[in-house]
């Protein structure tokens, strides 16, 4: 499953797309009176304005040079752990810290990441807080997914090429103290079959196109 586009919410546009473009030199490909969008690689990110600030976690992944540069950019920005560490390792470099609205933001290291270029790779996790890991894993089982069930607040749905990070709302977003919220997402996808789903209940849509 691989992330196209990826749609949230915010409160304060100007600063949200200053922060994007100019502290994480995400390029500007569209921008309205009610939204902006940025490129992060093969990903598209918008955000649109709302009364109310959201909160949401999204992961990105770049190369090793890359990760360098905005571990440098972001310094005075990095979240700690609960051992005070800001630089992490999970299967390469690993580092979390927050934009201006509060959304826990993480940055991997991966060799999928094409080494020559000093940018972002794409958007690889988009997190979807829900009242139960369970339902919330059956709802969205037509999903490629790779992962088995982890526990009943915390579980990967995904692949290789992107996943969605179900917790169960209030969970912490790591390595923070602030528990998950529900806010709206879109979600731009390419997978095994087109379909478009909504849920139920959350202001959750999904829209996927097939693999070339």
């Amino acid at each position: 499953m691989k992330f196209v586009h990826v749609q949230l919410e915010c409160k304060h546009l100007e600063e949200m797309k200053e922060f994007y473009t100019g502290i994480l030199k995400m390029r500007l490909t569209d921008e309205k009176k009610d939204r902006f969008t940025v490129k992060a690689g093969l990903s598209s990110l918008t955000f649109i304005k709302a009364e109310n600030r959201a909160y949401y976690h999204l992961c990105f992944r770049t190369n090793i040079s890359f990760f360098d540069v905005m571990f440098k950019e972001l310094e005075s920005l990095l979240l700690q752990n609960e051992e005070g560490e800001v630089s992490l390792y999970w299967k390469g470099k690993q580092a979390y810290f927050h934009d201006p609205e509060g959304n826990v933001l993480e940055m991997l290291e991966r060799t999928e990441a094409p080494d020559h270029l000093l940018d972002w790779h794409d958007a690889f996790e988009v997190g979807l807080p829900c009242e139960n890991i369970d339902e919330m894993r059956k709802e969205i089982a037509f999903l490629t997914n790779q992962y088995g069930a982890e526990s009943d607040s915390f579980a990967f749905f995904g692949n290789g090429d992107g996943s969605v990070v179900v917790v169960k709302e209030g969970r912490h977003w790591y390595p923070t103290q602030r528990g998950s919220e529900i806010h709206p997402i879109v979600l731009e996808v390419e997978d095994k079959a087109e379909f478009v789903y909504r849920h139920p209940v959350y202001p959750y849509k999904i829209i996927a196109k097939k693999e070339c």
